[in-house]
């Protein structure tokens, strides 16, 4: 297929988002087709274009009728949840007191792993930092070159989103889910919600009294215990 080819070609050449424009037509092209998507899902997580990786994975296992998002052979839920930039990850999680696993089921929330992502609200890279939020960030770490490029970066993105987090956990319950509470709507209310909770974090979800905030919570709550239970630790 010609766009595979291109796609290919435009990626050795370092041209990455013109190669995921091409990548990412094909995956649409071949839609109905298992055994493509399949393929191209085994052959793009390989290369590093993981969102379409994912996203072939995904609707491969659909098409195979196997809906619950817990089923399916381990090769490709793992190809639906991967460990891109294992080293940063680990290196971040270290410095900041972080689970890797809290990192990337944020980044597989917030970008597909796809590190040109940008939203309408301009929240850029892997963990769609706001430039507001950055510039901050950029500061407390004391990172006097930083530009707002610097969030396309995996070693900028990863390190600034795992310092946020941190931050976040130090304003409210170093729990997974109360702290991506605290990162989605604030550490003001999700001090709320777990004081409304009585402090049980098995409740605290139950609570949350913004739809868009326990939706997300919930969703990246679940790509946590996916990733323990895919990688075990």
């Amino acid at each position: 297929d010609g766009r595979y080819t291109r796609g290919l070609e435009l990626w050795r050449l370092g041209l990455e988002q013109e190669a995921h424009a091409e990548f990412e037509a094909l995956r649409q092209a071949y839609w109905g087709e298992g055994w493509a998507l399949a393929q191209l899902a085994v052959d793009l997580n390989g290369r590093g274009v993981y969102d379409v990786a994912i996203r072939s994975a995904r609707q491969m296992l659909d098409l195979a009728g196997l809906t619950d998002s817990t089923q399916g052979p381990r090769l490709f839920q793992r190809l639906r949840f991967p460990t891109p930039f294992l080293a940063l990850v680990e290196q971040a999680g270290a410095e900041f007191d972080l689970h890797p696993f809290a990192l990337y089921s944020k980044m597989r929330i917030e970008s597909f792993f796809w590190k040109f992502a940008v939203s309408s609200a301009d929240a850029r890279g892997l963990n769609q930092i706001i430039p507001p939020t950055a510039d901050q960030i950029a500061r407390d770490l004391g990172l006097t070159d930083f530009t707002l490029d610097d969030l396309f970066k995996p070693a900028r993105s990863i390190r600034m989103a795992a310092y946020y987090l941190h931050f976040t956990a130090t304003q409210v319950q170093p729990d997974t889910a109360v702290v991506m509470a605290g990162y989605y709507a604030g550490p003001g209310n999700a001090q709320r919600w777990l004081d409304l909770a009585g402090g049980d974090p098995d409740l605290f979800v139950e609570v949350i009294r913004l739809p868009d905030a326990k939706g997300y919570v919930t969703t990246t709550f679940g790509f946590f215990e996916m990733y323990r239970k895919l990688y075990g630790r």
